[in-house]
C-alpha cells in the first residue's frame, strides 16, 4: 500500500512500509528503494517517522525549487544528489548538471564507498561515480553494504553478495539481517 499524503511526485517516489516479521519494514523514504529494515512496532515510531518524512518532503521540495530543470533533488552528499525528471533517476551536481544520467527507475539516496544501488528495467544493481555498471542489475531488492557484503534478493530468496557481485552466501533464505563483527542473523 502507498501513502496517500504529499504531491502526486512524492507519492510516486515514496516506497511503502510493509509489515513483516513482527515489525514494520519501512522503505528508503524517497528515493523508491525497497529494502526493508525492520523497525519495531509503536505509535512512538510510527509518529517519529511520519515527522521525519514530513520533514524530509519539506527539505526535498527546497531543494528542487533551487532547480526546476528537476521534478525532485534529495539531499546533497559529497557534491552529489539523486535527482528525478519524468520519472527517471541519476545523480546531478550542485551546479544541476546530470554527473550519472537520468535513466534509472530507481537509485538509493547516498553512495556507499563510491557505489550506489540503482534500478533499472525493475531490477536492482550497482553502479560507480560515473554511472558505470559495477553489479549488474538482477537483484530484486539490495541493501547497503556493511563490512564489504550487501544482502541481495533474487527469485524471492535472500543472500549476500560482495563489492564485485560474487555471491558470498546462496540465496536460500526468507530474511536477512546486516553483518556486524562478521556475524550476520538470517532465516
Amino acid at each position: 500500500r502507498r501513502a496517500a499524503f504529499g504531491t502526486p511526485a512524492q507519492r510516486r517516489t515514496l516506497a511503502s512500509a510493509r509489515t513483516a516479521a513482527g515489525g514494520i519494514a519501512t522503505a528508503d523514504y524517497l528515493a523508491g528503494i525497497s529494502r526493508p529494515t525492520m523497525m519495531k512496532t509503536s505509535p512512538l515510531y510510527f509518529v517519529s517517522f511520519l515527522l521525519c518524512f514530513m520533514f524530509s518532503l519539506s527539505f526535498a521540495e527546497t531543494l528542487t525549487k533551487h532547480y526546476p530543470q528537476y521534478d525532485l533533488v534529495l539531499n546533497f552528499s559529497d557534491g552529489k544528489a539523486a535527482a528525478m525528471k519524468n520519472e527517471h533517476w541519476g545523480y546531478i551536481n550542485s551546479t544541476g548538471e546530470a554527473i550519472i544520467p537520468l535513466i534509472y527507475d530507481a537509485v538509493d539516496d547516498k553512495f556507499n564507498d563510491g557505489l550506489v544501488a540503482a534500478k533499472k528495467n525493475g531490477l536492482w544493481g550497482y553502479i560507480n561515480e560515473s554511472g558505470q555498471p559495477i553489479i549488474p542489475f538482477e537483484y530484486e531488492n539490495l541493501a547497503d553494504f556493511k563490512e564489504g557484503a550487501s544482502a541481495a534478493q533474487k527469485n524471492g530468496k535472500w543472500g549476500f553478495i560482495d563489492k564485485k557481485g560474487n555471491t558470498i552466501i546462496p540465496f536460500l533464505f526468507d530474511s536477512h539481517g546486516f553483518f556486524e563483527h562478521g556475524v550476520c542473523i538470517i532465516s
